[in-house]
């Protein structure tokens, strides 16, 4: 997750709408995203929860664990527009 002082970027609206459709499906999906520490990072999880606190949008995984919207770089294969 980027700092809390770091702007947030919001993400492209239609991969908003894949992300919510992954969570409607309640499948495993494979997320890669830069973690706390600025590194890139991937995990295996079910998205939960997609929500805004302060205008910054979050996913939320079964396991508790919690991505800032502007770090995942792709999931399920399906890379974030504007990530290379």
């Amino acid at each position: 997750m980027k700092d809390k002082e770091t702007p947030y970027v919001p993400i492209d609206c239609n991969f908003y709408d894949k992300l919510e459709e992954v969570a409607t499906l309640k499948k495993v999906s494979s997320i890669r995203y830069i973690d706390s520490n600025g590194k890139e990072a991937q995990v295996a999880g079910k998205i939960v929860d997609l929500y805004a606190i302060n205008s910054i949008e979050y996913l939320k995984l079964g396991s508790g664990l919690e991505i800032r919207l502007d770090q995942v770089m792709e999931v399920n294969g399906e890379i974030l527009p504007g990530q290379c």
